[in-house]
């Protein structure tokens, strides 16, 4: 009898509703199917001395996570197609190769060990198929299963099964979560206190994050690219000469790095706008509670200037005496531009 439970929680946020898993199910291919279905995995690791136990739940835990992110590029081949070709490229080095690595280092006994040379020819299989960027609609001769992501989804469901499989004979069961969780937003403007007259523009496609930025108002606008794995993330900062796999979180509206520093989501008011009265200059925006602050150049050679404004959700009242204005003028964000009373309107342009 199995002496004690390690749960581990991995909640993948993309998948359907959860089912019961009938014992007959129990197969490679059933276990496939079932997993994807569900948003938990509970390891119930073989009865051992404390220290060997303990080692061998850690193991689990990483392949489980990993195993994880391997369903979540699955489904992106699924739901995405050739648009997911670039993060389950990525997914191969950072997910599936070290994915097959850990099992082969982990597997106890010959059928575990299989599992993990298995994998490596899975991993084989989808190098070929990307290779061709075979995502054409398959029908399996076999299941009559359809794939949407083609042979690529195909190679990725080969991945997910034997992971399951391995799992299996390590002495885990599957059980189905209560709930699957909804999926996180990372699309959005953030807010870097390193970098205070910036911004982060970061929006999703499948599990593939782009981040558009500038450091200062007029600094060089960079790009840089992640693939997510549900709330969390790697990414690319190669572009701006940081590491390739920076490990990122997203919680509570913000994206958390190890080194301590957030990045804080912004209001929708936030942004550089532009001003046609003034087309060689530029307003940019930004709330902080709510104070809205606009700094802005009427052209290049200007001096820059600051005014600010109240606001109350898509209104505000800008004091613009620092300029020879108003000091209560009313705007309106609408449409994503901020309106005035006289009929002019800066549209946002980042």
């Amino acid at each position: 009898e199995m002496s004690s439970v390690v749960l581990i929680s991995l909640v993948l946020g993309l998948v359907p509703q959860a089912r019961p898993l009938a014992a007959s199910a129990m197969t490679r291919r059933g276990i496939g199917e079932a997993l994807v279905a569900f948003a938990g995995i509970a390891l119930l690791p073989l009865a051992a001395p404390a220290p060997a136990r303990a080692a061998a739940s850690e193991e689990l835990s990483e392949i489980g996570v990993l195993g994880q992110q391997a369903i979540v590029l699955r489904d992106a081949a699924r739901t995405k197609g050739p648009r997911a070709a670039g993060a389950i490229v990525r997914g191969l080095e950072m997910t599936l190769e070290p994915l097959q690595s850990k099992m082969l280092s982990a597997g106890k006994g010959e059928a575990a060990q299989t599992q993990a040379q298995l994998l490596q020819g899975h991993i084989l299989e989808l190098k070929q198929a990307l290779s061709t960027s075979d995502f054409d609609e398959y029908v399996s001769k076999r299941t009559a299963k359809t794939y949407m992501g083609g042979m690529v989804e195909r190679e990725l469901e080969e991945v997910t099964d034997t992971f399951f499989e391995f799992m299996r004979l390590m002495g885990a069961k599957i059980v189905p979560a209560a709930s699957a969780a909804e999926p996180p937003v990372w699309d959005g403007r953030y807010f870097d206190p390193n970098h205070p007259r910036g911004y982060r523009e970061v929006s999703l496609d499948g599990s593939t994050l782009t981040i558009v930025g500038r450091d200062e108002p007029n600094g060089l606008k960079w790009t840089l690219k992640a693939i997510t794995f549900g709330s969390t993330a790697n990414i690319d900062f190669t572009p701006k000469g940081g590491p390739k796999d920076l490990p990122a979180k997203l919680q509570a509206g913000m994206i958390i790095f190890p080194d301590g520093n957030n990045w804080t989501k912004l209001s929708k008011w936030d942004g550089r706008y532009a001003d046609a009265n003034h087309p060689q200059g530029y307003r940019d925006v930004s709330v902080r509670g709510n104070v809205l602050t606009i700094v802005g150049r009427d052209d290049k050679a200007s001096a820059e200037w600051k005014v600010l404004a109240t606001v109350n959700g898509d209104s505000a009242s800008i004091d613009f005496s620092p300029k020879g204005g108003p000091k209560d003028l009313g705007a309106k964000l609408q449409d994503g531009k901020i309106v005035f009373p006289d009929g002019n309107a800066w549209p946002k342009i980042e």
